[in-house]
């Protein structure tokens, strides 16, 4: 064991970390050299959803001394981030840990997200957060934080080598869009998508569950499909194109709330609101709002401050060398008028 590493450990059960154990969990240990807590690879490649840890592991108090982690993201100017930073930082306060959230200027520069990110390890975080631009871009600075015993932890999106990732079901995400639609349309409808950015994994993984999911309700079309670059100006555009091609559509899914709600932007000036449905993804709070008022009709949401809370209290675990499974799985689930009251206070 390298006398870095155990000296970072004797700082984390010195600060009186209190895990009141489930019969499954294992004591805290010290790490071995270059490996935080090692864990098999049933462990790595198995899931549980977040309602489940408190059961399986114990409930967590707060630390008695603070640590510090840091948060690489991909942008800090968008209501979805800035969301789940606010659940860190609630729940790091609750806790007893510093955080320390960055990103780069340019939303889709791996470049500069790398070099972000090698500065935030420069400063020996107790755990690194990472949402990186791709499955790849950060797998450099990822190998390095495992090799220095640093616990590694995605948010939303999972890189290559991270030990366990925080966030939903992004391919379910997409699927309960179809089937929402088919809900509001079960006579039958033709109805469109506006699309992320072209390579970006959410992208990808919204777009196949949306098709696929609409496989199961071929009386549902769909006739249109336009990328908007996660930009709302731009998914105005694209869908005021849209409905000039095809005036005929009846729902539209959006890949995002920020491009939902520019979709609610485009029908606005076509005086279209009342007989197009438009349905988003992420459960924003501009988005809520946008259901409260009527505008936006639903939203598969993924709950951003909780998963910015999980992120939190799967750190603490991991430095207490308990065997979370790989992927923690966040809630999800269907926003409407009709539910949004039960989503308050999240």
């Amino acid at each position: 064991m390298s006398r870095r590493i155990f000296q970072r450990r004797n700082a984390v059960y010195a600060a009186g970390l209190s895990i009141f154990a489930a019969s499954t969990a294992l004591a805290p240990r010290a790490a071995e050299a270059g490996v935080a807590c090692p864990a098999d690879a049933s462990v790595l490649s198995a899931r549980i959803p977040s309602s489940d840890l408190d059961s399986r592991f114990g409930v967590l108090s707060p630390s008695s001394k603070p640590l510090k982690f840091a948060y690489v993201t991909q942008f800090l100017d968008d209501p979805f981030w800035s969301e789940v930073m606010a659940g860190l930082r609630s729940e790091a306060g609750r806790l007893g840990v510093s955080v320390e959230s960055t990103a780069p200027k340019d939303r889709i520069s791996e470049s500069e997200q790398l070099a972000v990110a090698e500065a935030a390890l420069a400063t020996n975080p107790d755990v690194l957060l990472l949402t990186p631009i791709n499955a790849t871009n950060l797998r450099s600075v990822i190998d390095k934080a495992n090799a220095r015993g640093i616990p590694t932890i995605s948010i939303n999106l999972k890189p290559e080598g991270v030990r366990t990732h925080i966030g939903t079901d992004h391919v379910a995400l997409g699927a309960k869009a179809a089937e929402f639609l088919h809900e509001q349309f079960p006579g039958g409808a033709l109805v469109a998508q506006i699309e992320g950015e072209l390579t970006s994994p959410y992208r990808i993984d919204r777009v196949k569950g949306f098709k696929t999911g609409l496989q199961a309700y071929p009386n549902l079309t769909l006739v249109a499909s336009r990328t908007a670059d996660w930009a709302r100006e731009t998914a105005m555009a694209a869908t005021l194109q849209i409905m000039a091609d095809q005036p005929g559509i009846r729902g539209i899914y959006a890949n995002s709330d920020l491009m939902a709600l520019g979709v609610v932007d485009a029908l606005a000036k076509l005086d279209r609101l009342d007989d197009v449905v438009v349905v988003g993804t992420d459960g924003v709070l501009p988005a809520k709002e946008a259901i409260a008022k009527g505008t936006l009709e639903g939203t598969t949401a993924q709950f951003p401050p909780k998963e910015g809370a999980l992120a939190i209290q799967t750190g603490l675990r991991l430095l207490a060398c308990q065997p979370v499974p790989g992927w923690v799985v966040s809630p999800q689930s269907v926003m409407t008028a009709k539910s949004l009251p039960d989503y308050a206070t999240n």
